[in-house]
C-alpha cells in the first residue's frame, strides 16, 4: 500500500491528475543468472486494459546497485534492437540520459507517461525529469511492454495477461 501511495502523491502533480487515478495491471520480477534485478508494477487509468494511448506509469523497484550510464547505455540498446537502430537514436538517448540516475538495492524508479509524447521520472519519490518526445512513452516502454521486448513473457504479465 505504501508503493501505491507514493505513487498517487507522485501522478497528483503531473500532468494526468485530472483524469482516472492510475491503479495496478500487472506486475512481474527479473532476475538473471539466478540475481534478482527488480520487480515492475504497471499502473494504468483504475487498472484497465492496457492501451498505449491511454496514460501509464511504471514502478520498476531494484534489487540491485545500477549506474546512470549503465541504465542509459542499456536503454540504448534496447530501444536500437526493438527498433532497429532508428536514424534520431542518439537524440531519444540524449533526451532520456539526463533522467537516469544511479539506483541501489531498495531504490524506486517510477516513469509516469500521461500522454504519448511525455515521461516524467522520479526516483523514491523526487521528480527527477520531465522530457518531451515524439512517441516517448511508446519507445521508451517497450523496453518492458512490447512483445519485442527482451523478456516477452514479462511483459505479458505487465501487461495483465
Amino acid at each position: 500500500m505504501r508503493l501505491i501511495s507514493i505513487l498517487f502523491i507522485t501522478i497528483g502533480g503531473s500532468a494526468w491528475a485530472e483524469s482516472e487515478p492510475l491503479a495496478p495491471l500487472g506486475s512481474a520480477s527479473l532476475g538473471v543468472l539466478g540475481f534478482q534485478a527488480y520487480d515492475t508494477i504497471l499502473y494504468t487509468p483504475s487498472g484497465q486494459a492496457f492501451d498505449w494511448t491511454a496514460p501509464m506509469a511504471l514502478e520498476i523497484n531494484y534489487e540491485r546497485d545500477f549506474s546512470a550510464e549503465i541504465l542509459t547505455q542499456t536503454t540504448r540498446e534496447e530501444i536500437a534492437r526493438i527498433e532497429g537502430n532508428p536514424g534520431d537514436l542518439d537524440r531519444v538517448i540524449n533526451t532520456l540520459a539526463d533522467c537516469m540516475r544511479d539506483v541501489s538495492d531498495g531504490d524506486q524508479f517510477v516513469a509516469n507517461a500521461p500522454t504519448p509524447d511525455q515521461i516524467e521520472f522520479s526516483l523514491n519519490g523526487t521528480t527527477t525529469c520531465n522530457v518531451t518526445y515524439p512517441n516517448l512513452r511508446k519507445r521508451f516502454l517497450s523496453i518492458w511492454l512490447s512483445d519485442d521486448s527482451r523478456f516477452p513473457r514479462l511483459s505479458r504479465q505487465l501487461r495483465g495477461g
